[in-house]
């Protein structure tokens, strides 16, 4: 799809190492921020076949970095996997919780 001449070009993205924010929000290697639902649907013990396609090796790194989870890049993708389900188990991946911190930091005048 073509823009209409007189419609201004979407800015560039903003990117701040794996980091970026654009049209999509917040990203990491490309990749949004999977909401609970869609993590839970991942971790399961036997996921469905369009939640096994989506984790992908990057996909899961990109989870893990998006909600602030340190890992060693060099370590397994079952590690990495383990580590993501441990945080979704655990309550770090929350998405109120994620929310109020973030608040804390954005001041309105």
């Amino acid at each position: 799809m073509e823009s209409h001449p007189s419609c201004p070009k979407a800015p560039e993205p903003i990117k701040l190492g794996v980091f970026a924010y654009g049209e999509k929000g917040l990203t990491a290697g490309g990749f949004s921020r999977a909401p609970p639902n869609v993590l839970s649907d991942v971790l399961r013990q036997v996921p469905a076949p369009t939640a096994r396609r989506l984790a992908t090796d990057e996909w899961i790194k990109a989870q893990l970095q998006l909600w602030g989870i340190t890992f060693n890049q060099s370590s397994s993708p079952a590690h990495l996997r383990s580590m993501l389900e441990s945080a979704y188990r655990s309550g770090k991946v929350n998405f109120r919780l994620f929310s109020l911190r973030c608040s804390i930091y954005v001041r309105t005048s």
